[in-house]
Protein backbone atom coordinates (compact mmCIF):
# COMPACT_ATOMS: atom_id res chain seq x y z
CA UNK A 1 0.00 0.00 0.00
CA UNK A 2 2.93 1.95 0.78
CA UNK A 3 4.65 1.41 -2.30
CA UNK A 4 1.38 2.93 -4.56
CA UNK A 5 1.13 5.67 -2.07
CA UNK A 6 4.99 6.44 -3.18
CA UNK A 7 4.42 5.94 -6.28
CA UNK A 8 1.58 8.31 -7.12
CA UNK A 9 3.70 10.81 -5.54
CA UNK A 10 6.44 10.30 -7.67
CA UNK A 11 3.76 10.59 -10.68
CA UNK A 12 2.38 13.40 -9.36
CA UNK A 13 5.86 15.41 -8.92
CA UNK A 14 6.89 14.33 -12.34
CA UNK A 15 3.15 15.25 -14.14
CA UNK A 16 3.95 18.76 -12.54
CA UNK A 17 7.35 19.28 -13.35
CA UNK A 18 6.44 18.48 -17.18
CA UNK A 19 3.38 20.96 -16.97
CA UNK A 20 5.40 23.67 -15.49
CA UNK A 21 8.02 23.26 -18.37
CA UNK A 22 5.28 23.35 -20.77
CA UNK A 23 3.86 26.68 -19.31
CA UNK A 24 7.33 28.35 -19.36
CA UNK A 25 8.06 27.06 -23.07
CA UNK A 26 5.09 28.61 -23.97
CA UNK A 27 5.29 31.99 -22.46
CA UNK A 28 8.82 31.88 -24.20
CA UNK A 29 7.22 31.26 -27.70
CA UNK A 30 4.58 33.27 -27.39
CA UNK A 31 6.94 36.27 -26.13
CA UNK A 32 3.99 37.05 -23.16
CA UNK A 33 6.64 39.56 -21.30
CA UNK A 34 9.26 39.65 -19.85
CA UNK A 35 8.39 37.32 -17.10
CA UNK A 36 8.84 34.47 -18.74
CA UNK A 37 12.28 34.69 -19.21
CA UNK A 38 14.14 33.32 -17.29
CA UNK A 39 17.43 30.98 -17.15
CA UNK A 40 17.98 29.21 -20.60
CA UNK A 41 14.67 30.38 -21.96
CA UNK A 42 16.37 33.89 -22.30
CA UNK A 43 19.36 32.22 -23.82
CA UNK A 44 16.85 30.15 -26.66
CA UNK A 45 15.17 33.08 -27.43
CA UNK A 46 18.45 35.18 -28.36
CA UNK A 47 19.23 32.22 -30.14
CA UNK A 48 16.57 32.13 -32.07
CA UNK A 49 15.78 35.33 -32.38
CA UNK A 50 19.05 35.92 -34.20
CA UNK A 51 18.07 33.20 -36.43
CA UNK A 52 14.96 34.12 -36.89
CA UNK A 53 16.09 37.65 -37.90
CA UNK A 54 18.87 36.46 -40.49
CA UNK A 55 20.89 34.14 -38.78
CA UNK A 56 25.05 33.90 -40.26
CA UNK A 57 25.93 36.42 -42.72
CA UNK A 58 29.26 36.17 -44.66
CA UNK A 59 31.57 38.93 -46.61
CA UNK A 60 29.05 41.75 -46.35
CA UNK A 61 30.40 44.44 -47.62
CA UNK A 62 31.33 47.85 -45.18
CA UNK A 63 32.95 51.19 -45.54
CA UNK A 64 35.34 50.97 -42.39
CA UNK A 65 36.70 54.55 -40.56
CA UNK A 66 39.70 55.73 -42.12
CA UNK A 67 41.60 54.51 -39.11
CA UNK A 68 40.84 51.20 -39.16
CA UNK A 69 44.49 49.07 -39.53
CA UNK A 70 42.86 46.75 -42.30
CA UNK A 71 41.98 49.48 -44.75
CA UNK A 72 38.56 51.12 -45.71
CA UNK A 73 36.37 48.48 -47.58
CA UNK A 74 35.78 45.36 -45.29
CA UNK A 75 34.36 41.98 -45.85
CA UNK A 76 32.20 41.58 -42.59
CA UNK A 77 30.26 38.72 -40.65
CA UNK A 78 27.63 38.92 -38.09
CA UNK A 79 24.07 37.43 -37.33
CA UNK A 80 26.80 34.61 -35.10
CA UNK A 81 26.98 35.92 -31.62
CA UNK A 82 24.40 33.39 -30.00
CA UNK A 83 24.52 30.40 -31.48
CA UNK A 84 27.02 27.55 -29.75
CA UNK A 85 27.85 26.75 -33.38
CA UNK A 86 29.29 30.34 -33.30
CA UNK A 87 30.43 32.33 -30.60
CA UNK A 88 28.22 31.30 -27.88
CA UNK A 89 27.36 34.65 -26.24
CA UNK A 90 24.47 33.61 -25.59
CA UNK A 91 25.05 32.73 -22.18
CA UNK A 92 26.65 35.50 -21.61
CA UNK A 93 24.05 37.92 -21.88
CA UNK A 94 21.64 35.86 -20.69
CA UNK A 95 23.41 36.53 -17.44
CA UNK A 96 23.61 40.03 -17.61
CA UNK A 97 20.50 41.41 -19.30
CA UNK A 98 18.19 39.19 -17.02
CA UNK A 99 18.23 42.18 -14.09
CA UNK A 100 17.19 44.24 -16.68
CA UNK A 101 13.99 42.58 -18.28
CA UNK A 102 11.82 44.68 -16.14
CA UNK A 103 13.05 48.25 -16.74
CA UNK A 104 10.30 49.99 -19.08
CA UNK A 105 12.92 52.97 -20.05
CA UNK A 106 16.06 50.64 -20.81
CA UNK A 107 18.45 53.23 -22.95
CA UNK A 108 20.61 50.29 -25.11
CA UNK A 109 23.36 51.14 -27.54
CA UNK A 110 24.87 49.03 -30.05
CA UNK A 111 28.07 49.90 -32.16
CA UNK A 112 28.96 47.53 -34.92
CA UNK A 113 25.37 46.89 -35.72
CA UNK A 114 26.08 45.52 -39.58
CA UNK A 115 22.66 44.27 -40.78
CA UNK A 116 20.58 44.56 -38.13
CA UNK A 117 19.74 41.35 -36.71
CA UNK A 118 21.29 42.85 -33.17
CA UNK A 119 19.35 45.80 -32.91
CA UNK A 120 15.96 43.87 -34.17
CA UNK A 121 16.86 41.31 -31.02
CA UNK A 122 16.97 44.01 -28.57
CA UNK A 123 13.87 45.88 -29.67
CA UNK A 124 11.83 42.75 -29.22
CA UNK A 125 13.43 42.22 -26.13
CA UNK A 126 12.78 45.67 -25.00
CA UNK A 127 9.52 46.85 -26.14
CA UNK A 128 9.33 49.89 -24.43
CA UNK A 129 13.40 51.13 -24.66
CA UNK A 130 15.45 53.38 -26.05
CA UNK A 131 17.19 51.10 -28.94
CA UNK A 132 20.05 53.09 -30.46
CA UNK A 133 22.15 51.78 -33.28
CA UNK A 134 25.64 53.32 -34.15
CA UNK A 135 28.17 51.95 -37.41
CA UNK A 136 30.41 53.94 -39.67
CA UNK A 137 28.45 52.72 -42.59
CA UNK A 138 24.57 52.25 -41.94
CA UNK A 139 24.35 51.29 -45.39
CA UNK A 140 23.60 47.50 -44.84
CA UNK A 141 21.20 48.04 -41.93
CA UNK A 142 19.02 50.42 -44.37
CA UNK A 143 19.37 48.08 -47.11
CA UNK A 144 17.84 45.51 -44.80
CA UNK A 145 15.26 46.99 -42.82
CA UNK A 146 12.54 45.56 -45.07
CA UNK A 147 13.35 42.50 -44.23
CA UNK A 148 13.70 42.63 -40.61
CA UNK A 149 10.27 44.60 -40.55
CA UNK A 150 8.96 41.45 -42.96
CA UNK A 151 10.22 39.70 -39.58
CA UNK A 152 8.04 41.85 -37.12
CA UNK A 153 11.35 44.25 -36.27
CA UNK A 154 11.20 47.55 -34.71
CA UNK A 155 6.97 47.04 -34.31
CA UNK A 156 7.34 49.51 -31.64
CA UNK A 157 9.67 52.15 -33.97
CA UNK A 158 11.53 52.58 -31.48
CA UNK A 159 15.11 52.00 -33.11
CA UNK A 160 17.16 55.05 -33.70
CA UNK A 161 19.80 54.79 -36.36
CA UNK A 162 23.14 57.13 -36.17
CA UNK A 163 26.88 57.05 -37.74
CA UNK A 164 29.42 56.84 -35.42
CA UNK A 165 33.34 56.58 -36.08
CA UNK A 166 34.68 54.31 -33.23
CA UNK A 167 38.06 55.67 -32.98
CA UNK A 168 36.59 59.25 -33.03
CA UNK A 169 33.36 58.74 -30.88
CA UNK A 170 31.00 61.27 -30.19
CA UNK A 171 27.40 60.02 -27.92
CA UNK A 172 26.82 63.63 -26.25
CA UNK A 173 24.05 64.99 -28.58
CA UNK A 174 23.10 61.29 -29.67
CA UNK A 175 22.23 60.60 -26.02
CA UNK A 176 20.29 64.60 -25.35
CA UNK A 177 20.78 63.90 -22.07
CA UNK A 178 19.44 60.12 -21.39
CA UNK A 179 22.35 57.94 -19.95
CA UNK A 180 23.13 54.40 -21.11
CA UNK A 181 22.05 51.47 -19.21
CA UNK A 182 22.90 48.68 -21.70
CA UNK A 183 26.17 49.43 -24.00
CA UNK A 184 27.40 46.56 -26.34
CA UNK A 185 30.46 47.38 -28.46
CA UNK A 186 30.69 44.77 -31.55
CA UNK A 187 32.29 47.43 -33.62
CA UNK A 188 35.97 47.06 -35.12
CA UNK A 189 37.24 44.71 -32.09
CA UNK A 190 40.71 46.25 -32.14
CA UNK A 191 42.14 47.48 -28.50
CA UNK A 192 42.58 51.18 -29.77
CA UNK A 193 38.90 51.58 -31.04
CA UNK A 194 37.55 49.60 -28.00
CA UNK A 195 39.53 51.54 -25.70
CA UNK A 196 38.56 54.89 -27.81
CA UNK A 197 34.91 53.93 -27.12
CA UNK A 198 34.77 53.06 -24.06
CA UNK A 199 36.38 56.47 -22.59
CA UNK A 200 33.90 58.33 -24.73
CA UNK A 201 30.94 56.05 -23.01
CA UNK A 202 32.20 56.21 -19.63
CA UNK A 203 31.14 59.70 -18.76
CA UNK A 204 27.28 59.00 -20.14
CA UNK A 205 26.58 55.27 -18.51
CA UNK A 206 23.94 55.26 -15.88
CA UNK A 207 24.54 54.31 -12.37
CA UNK A 208 24.04 51.21 -12.87
CA UNK A 209 24.78 49.42 -16.18
CA UNK A 210 26.27 46.92 -17.93
CA UNK A 211 28.89 46.89 -20.93
CA UNK A 212 29.62 44.26 -23.21
CA UNK A 213 32.82 43.95 -25.43
CA UNK A 214 32.72 41.24 -28.37
CA UNK A 215 35.33 39.27 -30.32
CA UNK A 216 38.41 40.65 -28.44
CA UNK A 217 40.35 38.70 -26.05
CA UNK A 218 42.98 40.88 -24.67
CA UNK A 219 41.87 44.14 -24.38
CA UNK A 220 40.39 43.54 -20.41
CA UNK A 221 43.73 43.89 -19.29
CA UNK A 222 44.05 47.07 -20.20
CA UNK A 223 40.52 48.01 -18.89
CA UNK A 224 41.24 47.23 -15.65
CA UNK A 225 44.26 49.01 -15.07
CA UNK A 226 42.93 51.87 -16.54
CA UNK A 227 39.61 52.09 -14.86
CA UNK A 228 39.71 50.26 -11.11
CA UNK A 229 36.42 51.38 -10.10
CA UNK A 230 35.15 48.85 -12.46
CA UNK A 231 34.52 44.90 -12.87
CA UNK A 232 35.75 44.11 -16.02
CA UNK A 233 34.69 39.98 -16.35
CA UNK A 234 36.83 38.12 -19.43
CA UNK A 235 35.02 34.78 -20.75
CA UNK A 236 36.79 33.71 -24.18
CA UNK A 237 35.99 36.37 -26.70
CA UNK A 238 33.90 38.42 -24.67
CA UNK A 239 34.50 41.45 -21.73
CA UNK A 240 31.63 42.18 -19.56
CA UNK A 241 32.21 45.50 -17.43
CA UNK A 242 29.88 46.17 -14.43
CA UNK A 243 30.35 48.60 -11.60
CA UNK A 244 32.18 47.80 -8.02
CA UNK A 245 29.11 46.72 -5.56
Amino acid sequence: MIFYIILCWVIVIILTIVIWGAVTQWKFVKGKGNEGFQGKNLEKFLIEKEKHFGGLVQDVKCDCSVSHPNGRIRNCQGGDRMSGIYHNYAPIYAKYLQPYLNNDNIVLVEVGILKGSGCAIWSELFKNGRIIGLDYDLGNIKNNMKFLKSKGAFSNNNLELHNFDSYKPKIKKILNGDTIDIFIDDGPHTDKAILTTLEEIVPHLSKKFVYFIEDNTQVHVKIRARYPKFKAINDGQMTVIIPRE
